[in-house]
């Protein structure tokens, strides 16, 4: 089995961006009980690419915002 994690931007309803952020595999054929879920190591792991994702597209449309404004002369 294997789960994929993605992240979509929207932005007024408009898809802006998509991205694969994490995957992890699990061997169905040799599963125990204690191998449900996600490790704390997989799961700190996910998360902290799912904020960088977040801030890396946060961090872009503030720049973007910037720049628009010094152009406009705002």
């Amino acid at each position: 089995m294997r789960m994929t994690v993605s992240v979509e931007f929207t932005d007024g309803g408009i898809r802006t961006a998509g991205r694969r952020v994490f995957a992890v595999t699990r061997n169905a054929a040799h599963a125990a009980s204690r191998d449900i879920g996600l490790t704390l190591v997989e799961a700190k792991t996910m998360l902290e690419y799912v904020q960088h994702e977040f801030i890396a597209a946060q961090a872009d449309d503030l720049v973007e915002r910037v720049r628009t404004r010094k152009r406009c002369g705002h």
